[in-house]
């Protein structure tokens, strides 16, 4: 019983000669294309054999390995097919376009600048962010895509003059960063934007900082990212906090050394020296420990933090160290 479908042999990508400069342009174009766009392309791809010098598959080679596009009955004639032939005004790129919604190579118009530009406003205006070759389909017109955009400004295709990218489209019309030409750090440059934003806030910056006011596009967290990352130049394994804690003496709250009784208590002993008082937790900085307060201290004794044990207070440890009795009402 003969098949209700005829199957149409599709040219494979895998057999073009990879050595032709024609043949890398068609591979490119159709690099990670659908076998169903790749289908509709059939006659193009037929009137480019005489270039690329591809060999077709036949009709049930295409149709074991499932590549083969076919059509019903009436599909057929209506396109003119007799004896396996396609015949009349058709080709096999016209049939899937009226057929099945496929679009037609032959019949994509051509691009300008200026319709990109409004396509990337409307696409900013609707979701708040810059499309990019992995946004998908490109709203409110079928059979176009970003993909497809950003190959056409990269390879010149569809009367556009080549050699740039949506990237850098972006990135020239609206000075919007281009993450593939990000500039490289050094730690002396980071260094410097350090200084300059404790000069004008007082305070050291950390990773949550927001934006860097002497480097335009950069944030203190990019730079986090990229120092312990090993972005972008830098060496790695590192942050903010410990570069600053390294070259500038800052303290690093995510890094502070360990706690010892024997310590807190020689600590205590200065102070009640100094002023006559054992101290509490809101007695302030430790005078014989730059950086540490008795609040953090008193912290650490409670919760276990750096090294001790926990559940006590800094009262507690005082008087069962006989360094402070309890007051008798």
């Amino acid at each position: 019983m003969p098949s209700k479908y005829l199957p149409v042999p599709v040219v494979p990508t895998e057999a073009l000669d990879s050595s032709s400069a024609a043949s890398r342009l068609l591979a490119t174009f159709l690099n990670g294309r659908k076998a169903d766009t790749i289908r509709a392309y059939q006659a193009d791809l037929e009137d480019f054999q005489s270039f690329v010098h591809a060999p077709t598959l036949d009709g049930r080679s295409a149709h074991r390995q499932g590549r083969a596009h076919t059509f019903t009955p009436e599909e057929a004639r209506a396109a003119g097919r007799k004896g396996g032939m396609l015949r009349g005004r058709s080709s096999l790129a016209k049939v899937p376009a009226e057929h099945r919604g496929v679009r037609n190579i032959q019949q994509i118009q051509p691009l300008t600048e200026k319709m990109i530009l409004h396509w990337v406003e409307e696409h900013h205006r609707r979701t708040a962010q810059w499309p990019n070759a992995k946004s998908g389909e490109i709203l409110d017109l079928p059979g176009e895509s970003w993909k497809s955009v950003d190959a056409n400004l990269r390879l010149g295709f569809r009367g556009l003059p080549g050699g740039s990218s949506l990237a850098k489209f972006i990135a020239k019309q609206w000075g919007v960063r281009n993450r593939s030409s990000i500039p490289r750090l050094t730690l002396n440059q980071i260094l410097m934007w350090a200084d300059s934003h404790h000069r004008r806030t007082g305070k050291w910056p950390r990773h949550n900082a927001g934006p860097i006011l002497d480097a335009p596009g950069e944030t203190w967290r990019a730079v986090e990212w990229s120092l312990i990352k090993g972005a972008r130049g830098l060496p790695g394994r590192s942050s903010v906090a410990r570069l600053l804690a390294e070259k500038r003496g800052v303290r690093n709250l995510m890094g502070l050394p360990r706690l010892e009784k024997r310590k807190i208590l020689a600590w205590a002993k200065s102070h009640h020296q100094r002023i006559g008082r054992w101290p509490a937790g809101y007695s302030g900085p430790v005078v014989d420990a730059p950086g540490e307060t008795w609040r953090a201290v008193e912290m650490a004794l409670f919760q276990g933090l750096r090294g001790l044990t926990g559940r006590m207070t800094l009262s507690q440890l005082l008087r069962r160290n006989g360094l402070k009795t309890r007051k008798v009402s």
